[in-house]
This record gives structure tokens, sequence and C-alpha cells, in this order.
């Protein structure tokens, strides 16, 4: 269907087998963003091109995501200092935790050569020690605790605090792209101008990780 160019009826079947998980992920999502693209809607071709871009970082994906954002006025997906250390972050996440264990590697042998051969472990070197796995074992569940979200709502409100009763902070247009640091039950905890606010998670989709 998609090299017939019946687009509408091929992103419904994609769909599908993502559902199902019956599917090469990369090349579903590579396929969606060039249907959606192609039909003018950018939200959608943007939510499933960053879906593809999260299972294969690269420049080349992050500046056709910057490009399509620029042309259609959406924010979020400038190379910002927090965007460009994320790119970098997902681009090289396994080879960083691998140096970083071999270094926890390396500090274990060091331990155990020292007590084998009845040297003394200072309490400060074991509280330098004990900090740096917590940083490894924060590093490591990093990716499950950050997400980001594409608006799809024609506005979305953003508010103080997770609640339909508080204060309206702003609110933002479909496109637009947020980073999701948290979920309070149907609340989802977002980064907007540098403050921490909240909105609806029906009002985006939420990029996989």
């Amino acid at each position: 269907m998609f090299s017939y160019k019946k687009y509408e009826e091929a992103a419904i079947v994609y769909k599908s087998l993502l559902r199902a998980n019956q599917v090469n992920r990369k090349n579903a999502f590579l396929k969606l963003s060039y249907i959606y693209e192609n039909s003018g809607d950018y939200p959608q071709a943007l939510y499933y091109l960053n879906n593809y871009y999260n299972l294969n970082p690269g420049d080349k994906v992050f500046d056709k995501m910057n490009q399509i954002a620029l042309e259609n006025k959406y924010s979020g997906f400038d190379r910002t200092d927090l965007n460009f250390l994320l790119m970098l972050y997902q681009q090289y996440f396994n080879y960083l935790v691998i140096f970083l264990v071999v270094v926890a590697l390396y500090i274990f042998w060091i331990l155990v050569r020292k007590k084998y051969f009845h040297q003394g472990v200072s309490g400060r070197n074991i509280a330098i020690i004990l900090l740096y796995l917590v940083f490894l074992l924060g590093l490591i569940n990093a990716p499950g605790n950050y997400k980001s979200g594409i608006i799809k709502s024609k506005r979305a409100y953003l508010r103080t605090q997770p609640t339909a009763a508080a204060a309206i902070e702003g609110f933002i247009t479909e496109g637009n792209k947020l980073n999701v640091l948290g979920q309070d039950d149907i609340w989802l905890k977002v980064l907007w101008k540098r403050k921490l606010v909240f909105i609806k998670r029906s009002d985006l989709w939420l990029v996989e990780n």
C-alpha cells in the first residue's frame, strides 16, 4: 500500500502493527513520519520522526525535525543546550554506561587489592565510591524518567498544579514539543519557559524512549 501511495490505508496498518509489536519499529516510524509530512499533518510527522530518532539518533534526523519545526514555527526542537545534551546523551548512552561500569569495576578491583594487602581504605574514599555508584545507578535509570511529548490539541492549557482547579500559567498549541519530567495521575509535569508546570496527559503524544 505504501509503495502504491495508498498512504491512509498504509498508516492504519502500520499503527496496528506497532500496537501489536509485530513490525520493525524504526521502519514503521520512518514511514509514518513520511506519510504525515506528505499529507501536511506536521505534528504527527514530528511525533513519529522523534520516535524514529530515539531508536536511531543522529544529526541528520535531528536537523530534519528542526527544519520541519522552523517552517511551522513549532518550539522545542531547536539546538538549545538542553536539547543538544539530550541528543548526545541518547546517541552515546550505551558507550557512556560501558565506560562508567568499567571505571566502577576498576575501583572495585583496587579495593579488593587493598584488602588483600591489608591496606586501609579511608572513610572519605568510601563516601566518594558510594556517591559514584549512586550517580551510575541514576544515569542507567534516567532514560525511564525523562520523556518528551508533542502537543496534539489545538490549544493545551498549562497549570501551576496537577488539577483542573489550579491557576492557568499559559497555553501551548499543537506541534510544539515539551520535556516531560514526571507524572501525577492524568497530569504530566513539564518544563515550559524554564518553569515546571502541569499539562493533561491527553493533550500530547508521549514520544517513546
